[in-house]
């Protein structure tokens, strides 16, 4: 009985240090061409999704903060950029379309 006790001290303490802070983020690629995409945060961290084929959906999770978004095709030399800033409980979708390519940011 104590040590059921004792886990949940431990789950309820440590609760806090996981909730609220990383959110979706959700990369459509409507071009016609694979895309690699690399999210990059202002303190460091990176999220790489590679091989979104043409029509596809891709997920990830981002933390809080500017964000710098690349998206590099593999057929041909196009790539494309966009920054944005993740804030507090959104979602977002990044949209890769065009000729030439944008990547087009919706906070859902």
């Amino acid at each position: 009985m104590r040590v059921k006790a004792t886990l949940v001290m431990v789950a309820v303490a440590l609760a806090p240090l996981g909730c609220g802070d990383s959110y979706n983020v959700t990369i459509v690629n409507e071009c016609q061409d694979t895309v690699n995409v690399q999210i990059r945060a202002a303190d460091g961290p990176t999220v790489n999704i590679e091989g979104i084929k043409p029509g596809q959906e891709a997920g990830g999770t981002i933390g809080l903060g500017p964000m710098d978004v690349k998206a590099v095709f593999r057929k041909g030399s196009a790539e494309a950029t966009t920054g944005f800033k993740a804030e507090e409980g959104g979602e977002y979708r990044l949209v890769i379309r065009g000729d030439p390519p944008g990547i087009f940011v919706d906070r859902e």
